[in-house]
């Protein structure tokens, strides 16, 4: 009470609220510490993380995206170029194809395998990123759910390449585009998001580009071995396949965005799970 009285207080004032208000008495420059521990509250945690990711993304240069672009475009089409002229590639070897042991080396599985493995280097790269304390390590319950992505991801590039067999790379890589229309309909339907109206617009188009590669790759049947048959059967693989890859793709985000897997960590155990999967269906 003595205290209270010094300090300007009523007498009738409580030690216990005297103390509160000495504890209020702040440096100009210090911020009350139950404002702080108000603002990390659940209920206010949101906005801050959301203020946090919109601040990092003001950060990051705005020709960071166009230049992932490029890159991803440039090594698609190597990728399919140098899977068509393996598939095109002819060699002496132990099975016939037409009476004859000199047979061109339609393997896709081949491919696949190298693939996976390419993928599980990937895990390389985590463990040492997360033994420096960068990178959380994942679950048994998230190394388990892998797995949906990782099989899907094996169908698709088996599904794709079998496709790439009868159809020129050019057809095969302007057809692959229709993942676009695939994933945004899977997008509104699954994660329940909103598409503007310039997005509907660029959808549309691509979807006329891809009904206007088809036609052409069809009409164009003298360009190369295969029959119209076997063209129309490898659109329709490759169309299947991005069904596939757009799946895979919601899949992905969803791990990425509620169990916060890093793209490394998704990509090496998905390889790891493709080669577990190539070694049980082609034994």
């Amino acid at each position: 009470h003595f205290g209270a009285r010094q300090a300007g207080h009523p007498a009738g004032t409580s030690g216990c609220n005297g103390g509160l208000a000495a504890m209020t008495q702040q440096k100009p420059d210090q911020k009350p510490e139950i404002a702080l521990r108000e603002s990390t509250s659940p209920s206010r945690l949101e906005p801050l993380v959301a203020q946090a990711v919109q601040a990092a993304e003001s950060r990051s240069p705005q020709w960071l995206g166009v230049a992932w672009g490029g890159a991803m475009l440039l090594t698609g089409t190597f990728c399919t170029i140098s899977a068509k002229i393996m598939f095109e590639t002819k060699a002496e070897g132990l099975e016939k194809c037409g009476g004859s042991t000199y047979c061109k080396f339609n393997k896709p599985w081949f491919s696949v395998l190298v693939m996976k493995c390419a993928m599980t280097c990937c895990l390389l790269f985590h463990y040492a990123a997360s033994r420096g304390g960068s990178a959380p390590r994942a679950s048994a319950g998230t190394l388990l759910k892998i797995s949906l992505p990782s099989f899907l991801d094996l169908l698709n590039v088996l599904i794709s390449n079998v496709g790439l067999l009868w159809v020129s790379p050019s057809i095969y890589q302007m057809t692959r585009g229709s993942v676009v229309i695939f994933s945004a309909i899977l997008s509104v339907q699954l994660l329940r998001r909103r598409l503007f109206c310039y997005q509907y617009w660029a959808v549309g188009l691509v979807t006329m580009a891809v009904v206007l590669v088809g036609i052409a790759g069809v009409l164009a049947t003298g360009a190369g071995s295969s029959t119209v048959t076997q063209i129309i059967v490898g659109l329709l693989l490759i169309l299947l396949s991005q069904v596939v890859l757009a799946f895979q793709i919601v899949v992905e985000e969803r791990m990425m965005t509620e169990d916060h897997v890093t793209p490394f960590q998704l990509a090496g155990y998905e390889g790891l799970w493709g080669l577990l999967f190539f070694v049980v269906l082609t034994p």
